[in-house]
């Protein structure tokens, strides 16, 4: 994969969150989201805490602090959730346009940046997916972001399967397209 897909498709996964946040109701951020026990709040925020650590390990070199092991995630969003993320996203994007990819970080311990970026962008298409269907709009996620999140995905079955990272994986339907059989594999009912 190119040096510049990764960081434009990562930069992607980020931009289709932040305009899925913008079309969110107040009565949606205390539903519950197909993926965990969490509230859309704390999907949110853990998503956020992801860009936070980010730009925690990248831009100023330090190890992340305790507010990113947060649990339950949500108190991350702030009064405005949507402009905590987007405080977070442009620090994290301004943060990469100097960031060296190949680069390993402790904070991510010890995966190259690039990996990170691949890991990152799995999380942020999967719960861009789950915030979606928490919130009734449309569920189709982006091509570039289902090709690098099946990519992942793929190399990585073993981690996937056995790793405790997703729910456990689901049979999808016959003939199911290509988002259904990867939600599938990521323990998600797209059907």
């Amino acid at each position: 994969m190119p040096e510049h897909t990764i960081t434009d498709t990562y930069r992607h996964a980020l931009a289709e969150f932040e305009a899925t946040l913008g079309e969110l109701t107040e009565p949606v951020w205390e539903l519950a989201p197909p993926c965990t026990e969490w509230t859309v709040r704390d999907l949110v925020g853990h998503v956020l805490g992801g860009v936070q650590f980010l730009h925690s390990v990248i831009g100023n070199g330090q190890p992340p602090d305790e507010r990113f092991a947060h649990e339950p995630p949500g108190p991350l969003c702030g009064a405005d959730p949507l402009a905590t993320w987007v405080a977070a996203r442009t620090a994290a994007e301004t943060d990469l346009a100097e960031a060296e990819l190949d680069r390993e970080h402790a904070g991510f311990g010890g995966l190259a940046l690039r990996e990170f970026l691949r890991i990152h962008t799995l999380d942020v298409t999967t719960h861009l997916w789950d915030l979606r269907t928490a919130a009734g709009l449309d569920r189709a996620l982006p091509g570039d972001l289902l090709e690098a999140t099946a990519a992942w995905v793929a190399e990585n079955a073993e981690q996937v399967a056995t790793g405790g990272l997703f729910a456990a994986a689901l049979t999808p339907p016959e003939g199911a397209d290509a988002q259904t059989r990867l939600l599938a594999q990521l323990g998600r009912r797209a059907w």
